[in-house]
């Protein structure tokens, strides 16, 4: 995340928007621009952001809630939803994964995303993985 926000700080847009260990990770993504766009029954938590993220700014544009993010609609822009889910697993264990799904309307964008993606891959999975991490952490202690 600290990479990803490195245009904004060297353009002289503040400090980015990597997140920080310490601080529960939704709070700090519903700080950066998400939204909370549904929860269901303590197993599943889904949030959004909208945006260009191909920019070197990120793009993102700010939307206020969850009928916003659904009922937005430029064809120039991403829809990025992320999901935590946590499924029951045997002895009382649980698995816990995450998922990202994008729509991007706009042939042209869809490029742009395409190319931004294949080359942010890497550090996004990696990313989860430490998200994932921190969380067993501290659901074990």
């Amino acid at each position: 995340m600290a990479i990803r926000a490195l245009p904004g700080r060297l353009a002289g847009r503040g400090r980015g928007t990597g997140f920080r260990g310490g601080r529960p990770l939704l709070e700090q993504a519903l700080e950066s621009g998400f939204v909370l766009l549904g929860e269901a029954l303590e197993r599943e938590l889904v949030v959004g952001t909208v945006g260009q993220f191909w920019k070197a700014t990120g793009g993102t544009v700010k939307i206020a809630d969850a009928a916003a993010f659904v009922a937005f609609g430029r064809p120039d822009c991403a829809k990025a939803a992320l999901n935590f889910r946590v499924d029951p697993g045997p002895g009382g264990l649980v698995t816990l994964s995450t998922e990202t799904r994008i729509a991007v309307p706009d042939v042209a964008a869809r490029r742009k995303f395409a190319m931004y993606w294949r080359l942010i891959y890497p550090g996004s999975a990696l990313i989860r993985r430490l998200w994932l991490g921190a969380i067993k952490r501290r659901a074990e202690r």
